[in-house]
């Protein structure tokens, strides 16, 4: 009973695949700066963070032709077809072109002390009476949020 099944399981395996490795660096463009946690992937699988120096490596790609992905948050995505070779690995040091990320501006409407609405957040001790850490002696506050007065009491 287990023969069959054993042979199952050896029919189904698949052959060793052959791997090799991509190495290289990342730079942006224009200036050459390292482009440090831009991620490199393999379309096939496999994928790494390049290090502070922009460097970064991925073992065990499949040997053959293959599609790399590098992308960065604020760079244009690049793709690269390159051929691994087997046991062997290829250097690809590539640049992405920098894109600044369009950012909205945020506006925020507040309520000042006294209920009346103003363009920026309320500043100032009342918002520091809100730590109840900020209470108690030596502080100056006496826990009901006021300031202390100076005599005993």
């Amino acid at each position: 009973m287990l023969a069959p099944l054993a042979a199952l399981i050896l029919a189904a395996a698949a052959p060793d695949t052959v791997w090799g490795a991509i190495r290289g660096t990342v730079e942006s463009d224009p200036g050459g700066l390292p482009l440090a946690s831009a991620v490199v992937e393999v379309t096939s699988g496999g994928k790494a963070l390049t290090d502070s120096t922009g460097s970064y490596r991925l073992g065990r790609v499949a040997a053959g032709p293959q599609t790399v992905r590098i992308h960065s948050l604020d760079h244009e995505p690049l793709e690269v077809e390159v051929l691994v070779p087997a046991r062997g690995e290829i250097e690809l040091d590539v640049a992405l072109r920098h894109r600044p990320l369009p950012i909205d501006t945020i506006n925020g409407i507040g309520t000042a002390q006294g209920g009346t609405t103003t363009d920026a957040a309320p500043r100032g001790v009342a918002a520091l009476t809100d730590f109840p850490a900020l209470e108690g002696p030596g502080t100056g506050m006496d826990g009901s949020g006021s300031a202390a007065g100076g005599g005993s009491g």
